[in-house]
Parts: structure tokens; sequence; C-alpha cells
């Protein structure tokens, strides 16, 4: 039998439902494969999944490429780059703290780090940057891990999230970052509130956090006050690239 820790997170009410929809997910995965047993269960709500069977070999290591593994912060060094999950999103102004490994240690991203990779350095408070890119609570983010000492954590957003971005900046349209639903609870949504015309691709960046890419001309605040009553569970944040160019008046190539 094979254990992996998941980089997922299931959090909010009815745990257990959400854990069975992932697990039907990952079950569609690895269909074709040999498995006698694939057991789920939720730690400090992390995704602990067990595989056991003639090709639990292959169907961990396709698992772990899919969701990736979270780690000890004994085996993080510096270089590694890991996924977190953004927490307590604006309380602090020092900077942006990451869940991201098995212990109950975060990453902290500092204010400088994502002034210098999203803001060309302007001196801008930390609570203005999250709400300009859109960050809220739980949304996952990749970073590099920069420093270790004294069992703390210090990283930067990792090259390719700084890219993803600035290429949503240069797309030139709004998005919807929604947590704590799965696709089909926003596909519901967006059905129920008529606005499916609105949106022209949903983004996965994990099982209970998705990007909305709206359709020109459409701006994603819009669409919270029709979604919100449908996700009462969901956090919303709105990136916008107008709004972005215009407010902070930086300049993206």
């Amino acid at each position: 039998m094979i254990e992996l820790l998941l980089a997922e997170k299931i959090y909010g009410r009815n745990p257990i439902q959400k854990l069975e929809l992932f697990g039907h997910e990952v079950m569609r995965h690895i269909q074709d494969l040999e498995i006698e047993v694939v057991d789920f269960e939720i730690v400090k709500e992390w995704v602990k999944v067990a595989i056991s069977g003639k090709d639990e070999v292959a169907a961990a290591n396709f698992i772990k490429k899919v969701y990736g593994e979270i780690r000890s912060l004994s085996e993080a060094s510096s270089g590694d780059i890991l996924k977190g999950f953004a927490k307590d999103v604006g309380k602090f102004g020092y900077g942006l703290y990451l869940d991201a490994f098995i212990e109950e240690k975060d990453a902290l991203i500092p204010l400088y780090s994502l002034r210098e990779s999203l803001v060309a350095n302007e001196k801008l408070p930390l609570r203005t940057i999250v709400k300009y890119f859109g960050i809220v609570e739980h949304m996952p983010l990749e970073f590099i891990v920069r420093k270790i000492e004294d069992e703390k954590v210090e990283g930067a957003l990792s090259p390719a999230q700084i890219r993803d971005f600035m290429e949503l900046i240069k797309d030139g349209l709004d998005a919807l970052i929604v947590t704590g639903a799965s696709r089909d609870q926003i596909e519901e949504a967006l059905d129920r509130s008529g606005h499916s015309i609105d949106v022209i691709k949903i983004e996965r960046l994990s099982f209970l956090c998705h990007r909305l890419i709206c359709k020109e001309n459409t701006m994603a605040t819009g669409l919270i006050p029709e979604l919100g009553p449908l996700l009462s569970e969901s956090l919303f944040g709105v990136f916008s690239p107008k709004r972005i160019i215009k407010s902070l008046k930086i300049g993206y190539e």
C-alpha cells in the first residue's frame, strides 16, 4: 500500500461529502489501472490517499503528478518550488502567509517580495496588492523557497506564478476567483443565475478553487451579487486588468 498526502485542501461545511466528490475525480484518472483499494481521508484539511493493488505505483505516480504532494518542513530546502494555500489574507501587513507544509508552519511571502514581483516595487500596502490581484483565503499559489531558518520559511512567488498573473493582465479580461466550491457547484450556480454566457472558461486552480475568465466587457464584480447567494461558502476575488493598470498606474508589457 502506498500513502500520499496531496496538495489539496478540503474545508468548510460537509467535508465528507466534498471528500467523496474529490475521490470520484481521482478515480476517473486511474479507472483503467488495476487497483484493489483506494481510501481517502482528511488530515488537517489536507487530503490523504492510500492506494493498494497491482498498479499502485503507477497510480501513485500519476496522482502525484496531477495533484502534487505536501511535504514536511524538514524535507524542504532553499530553491524548492512548492504549492501553498493563502492563509489569513490581509491580516498581517508585512506579508502573505501560505499553508504549505504538514506541520502547522506557514511560508511567508514578504511584502517587499510581492511588491517586487507584482507591482514594480511600488510602495503599496499588502491589502491593496492582494485586492487587485484577487488573492483570497484558500487560493493556491506556487512559490519558491528562499530561506529556512529556525523552522521559519520565507519565499517568493515562483516565476511561473508571476507569469500567470502577467499573462492575465495582457489578456485584458476580468477574472473571478472562487474558493470553497467545486467546479460542478460553480457551473450550476452560473446556469441558475443565467451568467454562463458571461464566462468563457473555468480554470481549475485546486479542487475547491477556480478562476472564471469573463468574456470581453463583462465585469467580474458584477457576478458576485448573483453568484454569492448560490455559493454561500465561497469567497470571491476580483482580478481586473483594467483596474490594475488604471489604479496602480503601472505599465505591464
